[in-house]
């Protein structure tokens, strides 16, 4: 790694630290994904990517040790996950692990990957939904600001490895959701938030999105606002 990616990675740990610390929270925002930092959500996205792109080129054994490590991060997610939501995401990974042990076999074709990966977006868009209600419900805005992220970036990326065309209002509605997240993580305060209600504007997204890919909101998404 040349100094300046060393130097810049260095920056990148030092600010992820000070993220954990700062309010005392249990969730780290940042994670290592090889030799980067990445934000603890993004991780199965790139794993995705290199997958893909990995078996397009047919080295098999790449690709199925990245879905070995997307596997074994969304079971982590799978075990804190609602008790409504965790045996779908569990069953992703399952999915996920019985493809990466047949990914030589030559009926195994790159069309297997987009449904699997959309199915674990989607589940994932929800499981984030419902964190950032109950970070929200305990006051923690910050943490909630994170997982308001991680919705919106799940939503996004279900609806492209659906290969779906979603409409104008809904990629509004995800932009302005992730602008809500920033302001969360900005100022922290319960005064706007009750006004401008960022959890319930991801609730109802979430749930337009579901009618336009004619995919099931598992989880109740009803917020207490």
């Amino acid at each position: 790694m040349k100094v300046y990616q060393r130097v810049a990675l260095f920056l990148f740990v030092i600010a992820a630290d000070s993220v954990v610390a700062d309010g005392d929270t249990k969730q780290r925002f940042f994670q290592p994904d090889g030799e980067v930092w990445v934000t603890f959500y993004d991780l199965p996205s790139r794993r995705f990517r290199r997958i893909r792109d990995a078996f397009l080129i047919r080295n098999f054994d790449a690709a199925a040790a990245d879905l070995v490590v997307a596997k074994n991060y969304i079971g982590v997610e799978a075990n804190r996950a609602d008790e409504r939501l965790a045996p779908d995401i569990l069953d992703v990974v399952d999915s996920m692990e019985h493809l990466a042990s047949r990914l030589h076999e030559p009926t195994v074709t790159v069309g297997d990957f987009d449904p699997l990966f959309a199915r674990a977006h989607w589940l994932l868009s929800q499981h984030y939904l419902l964190q950032a209600m109950a970070a929200r419900d305990q006051n923690d805005l910050k943490l909630a600001g994170w997982n308001l992220h991680a919705c919106a970036h799940h939503m996004e990326r279900s609806a492209l490895w659906s290969n779906a065309r979603i409409s104008v209002g809904l990629v509004s509605s995800l932009d302005e959701i992730r602008a809500l997240g920033n302001r969360m993580l900005d100022s922290p305060g319960s005064r706007w938030v009750d006004t401008n209600q960022p959890i319930v504007k991801a609730a109802k997204t979430l749930r337009r999105l579901g009618k336009e890919l004619n995919r099931p909101v598992k989880a109740s998404t009803r917020s207490k606002d």
